[in-house]
């Protein structure tokens, strides 16, 4: 099966894997929003963000062993079972290293988020049952990740769709039972027995894990892992701040009303994010690969192509979030969780600033070269945080948001483009002006739907309609005619067409 025929049968299986959770996690939050008081609901996005911020524990590694594990497949036989046994007692460690960060964070809930003391018990318990399965899951997660790695897309994400699924029979079952907060602890079990046996049973099938033991770690093999996870250490640190503390800075600065807003309607930012998420995702370990052998001239157009497609799509969803949010959210939930105009905005901006930053500053990492960046992305950091604290107490959600999405322009974006236009080996001017023609008309329309519609929950839903046909249209045209060029049209014409035929 050729790379172009894995790559979009990854995608698709990826959004197949998105729709049918995203549905279950839609009527999740709207009976949790129904059954759980105001402060129980905000509680629990501020504990769950909070142990997925704990990864920041991993330091890199899992972004280390991804990459690296081409690198030893490649030298097979004895250096890749070392390889394996390393980096299986390094995931071990880190998760003990996770667990070990929850337990010691638990007695100081109350203090950092003004927890009532009639739910300090409950709070305490299942954070520290999250905390408990996310280092579990971690210290497994080794096979998940070469599942990927390996470009193994269709399975994994099938199994995800079952876990997805089964969580949510858990929850409801928890939340008719009177179980509360702790229906949430009962939701993430079955994707902690995905991680723990499903995952490693398919690696072992599939040729991945090979048999190894405790004889075969190699401290040399440690040192590697480790030595590439520092250096990928400032993105996943990256990646963990401005993907998880939003709620956290909000707990910090909004009130209980606002922080449950926010919370409501980052679900469908999430939604949008894991949608536009799949295209870089997906391509990472085939492009990874044409770099492990220094196979640059296809790698060049086949980059460029990702990286377009990857962000006209989040250009033609964020419009559509846009359009269609507040509507969704007045039915789901309560209209008084709704959000209009600019700050709507800016949240429905958070999954494209993401994706530019996948784009144009994370493919550093198919390199090996995240060292490279460490004092942009943190830089990058520390305006974030100074932004987000002075514009969060004088426009609150607004405020908050605006940081996430405009500290991009002043860290990383720049310093990312010319490190991949140098590695990539792209001729002067290709990387910034393929990104620009893609990006700036795409922000150009927004803002100006944005204008034309300020209020787009309110509007009626036959003209709700007309506008997203013209907006898709709008968008698409945009990107098919002036992102792409004539090469990239015949290009993508003919992996449709590939990908129709037999494999």
């Amino acid at each position: 099966m050729s790379a172009s025929v894995r790559f979009m049968r990854g995608v698709s299986s990826s959004w197949a894997s998105i729709v049918i959770i995203a549905v279950t996690q839609i009527y999740q939050v709207r009976i949790a929003r129904r059954e759980l008081s105001e402060a129980e609901f905000a509680l629990f996005g501020v504990l769950s963000n909070l142990i997925a911020a704990f990864l920041i524990a991993e330091v890199g590694v899992r972004a280390s062993f991804s990459r690296l594990l081409l690198d030893a497949r490649n030298e097979g036989g004895e250096a890749y079972r070392r390889f394996w046994a390393s980096a299986a007692m390094v995931f071990r460690v880190q998760g003990l290293a996770i667990g070990l960060l929850a337990l010691a964070c638990t007695p100081f809930l109350g203090d950092w988020f003004h927890v009532a003391d009639t739910q300090l018990a409950t709070a305490r318990a299942v954070f520290l049952l999250l905390g408990g399965i996310s280092a579990l899951g971690y210290a497994f997660g080794h096979h998940s990740v070469s599942l990927l790695a390996t470009q193994h897309f269709v399975v994994p994400n099938f199994v995800s769709i079952l876990a997805g699924v089964a969580g949510f029979g858990a929850f409801v079952l928890g939340i008719r039972n009177g179980y509360g907060l702790y229906s949430y602890v009962f939701s993430v079990v079955p994707g902690l027995f995905a991680a723990c046996v499903v995952f490693p049973l398919l690696t072992k099938r599939l040729k991945i894990a090979p048999t190894a033991g405790i004889r075969d770690v190699s401290k040399v093999e440690i040192r590697r892992i480790f030595v590439l996870g520092f250096d990928l250490f400032w993105v996943a640190l990256y990646n963990l701040i401005l993907g998880h503390t939003l709620l956290l800075y909000g707990g910090f600065l909004l009130s209980v009303a606002e922080l449950a807003i926010l919370t409501v309607n980052l679900k469908f930012v999430q939604f949008g994010l894991q949608v536009a998420q799949r295209i870089p995702g997906t391509a990472e370990p085939v492009l990874a690969q044409m770099v492990t052998v220094q196979d640059f001239v296809r790698f060049r157009p086949n980059w460029l192509l990702a990286a377009k497609g990857a962000l006209g799509c989040t250009i033609l969803g964020t419009g559509i979030l846009y359009l269609w949010a507040g509507f969704a959210v007045g039915h789901w939930t309560s209209p008084a969780d709704q959000m209009s105009h600019w700050p709507l905005l800016m949240v429905c901006l958070l999954p494209l600033r993401y994706i530019v930053h996948t784009v144009c500053v994370l493919a550093c990492t198919l390199f090996k070269a995240a060292n490279q960046l460490r004092v942009a992305l943190a830089w990058e950091l520390v305006l974030y945080t100074a932004l987000a604290f002075p514009l969060g107490r004088a426009f609150g959600v607004g405020g908050l948001l605006a940081a996430s999405v405009f500290s991009l322009l002043g860290g990383s974006l720049i310093p990312g483009l010319r490190l991949v236009r140098r590695l990539g080996q792209f001729p002067p001017g290709v990387v910034p002006g393929a990104i620009a023609r893609t990006l700036l008309p795409g922000f150009a329309l927004l803002f100006f739907v944005a204008g034309l519609v300020p209020h787009p929950e309110s509007i009626a839903l036959l003209n709700r309609c007309i506008l997203t046909l013209g907006w898709a249209g709008a968008a698409v045209g945009l990107v098919w005619f002036a992102g792409l060029d004539g090469a990239e049209r015949v290009a993508i014409r003919g992996k449709i067409a590939l990908f129709r035929g037999p494999a």
